[in-house]
């Protein structure tokens, strides 16, 4: 019988175990056509700074989304390995194949890229949204402010959030603030 690691921590639910059987099954079409729409979604937002393509890539790289995506991606990338299914063997405290403890070592990095890619997706989202946004760029000083209605905005003209990290602009002390407090996450720490 044929099994993965991540096949046999699947087997402890049946719930896991169908949705296992069906990424093992369809999961190659979904990787396939999902790993072309973020391809094109990437190469887009190399391409221009606009809120609609913003928008469309935090659609195809939200959470809900991409975690099935990481999951099926596992799965198809697993290392299948034969193992003995007869009971006295799988009782009897026999050392596992060394293709069996790569296959686990295999699945383990499979796990962390995939905490690591949704990682800096992540952080790429937060930076690609500011360089979309509209920010107020103050004519007399070296700032910029995030909201038209700030407290200490004078003389502004709008600009994207990409001029503003070009032009080496610093972010308002008061918008700053108001972003931390809102907990608004489109916006650098240093632009």
């Amino acid at each position: 019988m044929e099994t993965t690691p991540l096949k046999d921590l699947c087997s402890s639910s049946d719930f896991m175990e169908d949705i296992y059987a069906y990424m093992e099954k369809n999961g190659t079409i979904f990787v396939a056509i999902y790993s072309v729409i973020l391809i094109i979604s990437y190469l887009l937002t190399l391409s221009c700074e606009e809120e609609f393509i913003s928008s469309v890539f935090n659609f195809v790289t939200m959470d809900i989304l991409m975690i099935p995506y990481i999951f099926s991606l596992m799965v198809v990338l697993q290392i299948k390995v034969d193992v003995d299914t007869d009971s006295n063997v799988a009782l009897s405290r026999k050392p596992k194949s060394i293709k069996y403890r790569i296959s686990i070592a295999w699945t383990i990095l499979l796990i962390v890229v995939g905490i690591i890619a949704i990682y800096l997706i992540k952080n790429y989202k937060k930076q690609y949204a500011f360089d979309c946004s509209t920010v107020y760029e103050e004519y007399d000083s070296n700032t910029y402010h995030l909201f038209r209605d700030c407290s200490e905005i004078k003389n502004v003209q709008e600009i994207k959030g990409i001029d503003a990290k070009h032009n080496g602009l610093n972010l308002c002390v008061s918008c700053k603030e108001t972003a931390e407090d809102a907990e608004l996450d489109n916006y650098p720490d240093q632009p």
